[in-house]
């Protein structure tokens, strides 16, 4: 879903710059075909009570409006709403009758549990927060150069998946897991100069009105 939901909203995008030209109100117009395409992923995923994965396509969603065009008298107070609402929910989860509000409109214990552990990786160790604490101190326990390949000490749970960055730091150490954010930031670098020099485009319509 989440390729095909890309080539979506790219769709809608070029289809709607190459019939407008970019002003207020035909921006606005844009935002909401494209939430018009985002509803109906964010229904699904919130029916199977996916709340991580509604968030990644939901970021999926803010790239493809960062570089559509859309102007940022739009953009900049939007984001400033969505930070604010952000900001006073984990505010909230941090009061216990906020917690109760927050459970009204259909948080989770497992979703308190996950900010607590972000906020505070050291307060249950043995309990929500064990696979975080373990993983930080894997990394730390790779220092400067690491274990060496394959000689991994610190338990750390399915490992391979989410905390797979924690076996590079405790294997190769600060050197190793510097190398691998520095050949991420190439990559992406990379990715972003291909989207910015390439001419390709999908078939345009009509011309901007």
């Amino acid at each position: 879903m989440k390729p095909a939901y890309i080539l979506m909203l790219g769709r809608a995008v070029t289809q709607h710059n190459t019939e407008y030209q970019h002003s207020v109100k035909n921006d606005w117009r844009l935002l909401g075909t494209m939430l018009l395409w985002t509803l109906p992923v964010v229904a699904l995923m919130l029916l199977q009570k996916d709340l991580g994965t509604t968030l990644v396509f939901l970021a999926i969603f803010s790239g493809v409006v960062l570089v559509s065009g859309i102007t940022w008298k739009i953009i900049a107070p939007v984001a400033g709403v969505a930070a604010a609402v952000g900001g006073s929910a984990i505010l909230l989860v941090t009061q216990s009758w906020g917690r109760q509000l927050l459970s009204t409109v259909g948080f989770k214990a497992y979703q308190f549990a996950r900010i607590d552990s972000w906020l505070n990786p050291s307060g249950n160790t043995t309990g929500d927060s064990f696979q975080l604490w373990q993983s930080m101190k894997a990394i730390g326990s790779g220092q400067l150069t690491g274990k060496g390949f394959n000689h991994l000490q610190v338990v750390v749970p399915v490992q391979e998946s989410d905390m797979v960055f924690s076996a590079i730091g405790e294997a190769f150490g600060f050197i190793g897991a510097a190398g691998l954010i520095l050949l991420y930031f190439l990559l992406i670098y990379q990715m972003i100069r291909v989207i910015f020099d390439t001419k390709m485009s999908f078939t345009p319509t009509s011309q901007p009105v």
